[in-house]
């Protein structure tokens, strides 16, 4: 059964992206263009367990966000991965308490590594560009993974 997970993003490029990246992942994919269109989601009963989330998505308050989905899911928890180009991403990511984080550009292997990391997933990578040999594993220096 397909994950539930959220993408929060203004750009509608990187959005696509994303999605194209998921591809062949275990997720059923929802989008958002602004906070208040996440909100309206989760509203009408989405409960995603992953939420990829722009750190500069239009208007919109990401840590009130970020709040209401920790309140939102209970003793279920939504993971977050936060994306941004920004430097001082790894404090940002500590004070939205985000599961992981990956610098813009996102790398395809990294992004999916991720993914299939905070869903508790085997990590295995298929031999697309910026992925790693089939079989091995990606380095993500810039990323970090922790458990809440």
């Amino acid at each position: 059964m397909p994950h539930p997970l959220l993408i929060v993003e203004d750009d509608s490029d990187s959005a696509y992206l994303y999605e194209l990246f998921l591809e062949g992942l275990p997720v059923e994919i929802s989008c958002a263009e602004s906070i208040p269109d996440a909100i309206e989601a989760l509203a009408g009963g989405l409960r995603p367990e992953i939420v990829v989330l722009d750190y500069h998505v239009g208007s919109g308050d990401v840590h009130g966000f970020a709040s209401q989905l920790r309140d939102l899911a209970g003793p279920r928890s939504t993971r977050i991965l936060l994306v941004s180009g920004e430097d001082g991403l790894a404090a940002k990511a500590e004070s939205l308490r985000a599961d992981a984080f990956l610098r813009k550009p996102v790398d395809l292997g990294d992004f999916q590594t991720v993914i299939l990391q905070l869903l508790g997933e085997p990590v295995t990578q298929n031999a697309m560009p910026g992925s790693a040999a089939p079989g091995t594993s990606s380095s993500l220096s810039f990323a970090a993974v922790r458990e809440l």
